[in-house]
């Protein structure tokens, strides 16, 4: 029985494209990126360092040049270490936004008694206002720990320091 070729040429195909379909070739997945606020240290270069993390897989959204040294991105974790790694480098912060509610509950103590007279307190505060057209940006650069703020370090040290504060005359500024 003679063979014909153009019958087996569709057949080898279509088997190539099936084995191709299910094989190396098929899409990897996205690699995952992470929203950070990146700090640099004073003199560094802010535009060359967010361009060198972008040149690694990420996106700059914003450069930092006058509240602080740094920038704002997306990036894969490989860019992420490879910042850890860099002494320009101070800090690296996921970048988050925060939401506030016009109810605290539990209410600290003697706020609950504030916003309402009658007894027995409901355990909550709310706010009379809520802030609702306020955007805030909050860069939380730390203390210096220098010259102005020695003494309240040194209490903020001490463990004891408000247990005794409150065994003595001044215990009406202790919560109950």
């Amino acid at each position: 029985m003679p063979r014909r070729p153009g019958a087996l040429l569709p057949a080898v195909l279509l088997v190539l494209g099936v084995v191709g379909l299910t094989g190396p070739a098929a899409a990897a997945p996205a690699e995952s990126r992470t929203a950070v606020v990146v700090q640099l240290a004073p003199g560094a270069d802010a535009a060359a360092e967010s361009r060198r993390a972008a040149g690694q897989g990420g996106s700059v959204s914003y450069v930092y040049r006058t509240a602080l040294r740094g920038f704002a991105a997306e990036l894969p974790d490989r860019a992420i270490a490879a910042l850890r790694a860099n002494p320009a480098v101070l800090s690296i912060e996921a970048d988050t936004r925060v939401t506030v509610d016009a109810t605290q509950r539990p209410a600290p103590w003697g706020l609950d008694r504030i916003d309402q007279r009658t007894r027995p307190l409901s355990g909550s505060y709310t706010y009379p206002r809520t802030g609702a057209d306020v955007t805030a940006y909050v860069v939380d650069t730390g203390i210096d720990p220098g010259p102005d703020f020695e003494d309240g370090l040194a209490l903020a040290r001490d463990p004891t320091y408000f247990e005794r504060l409150c065994a003595t005359a001044e215990a009406h500024l202790c919560p109950p």
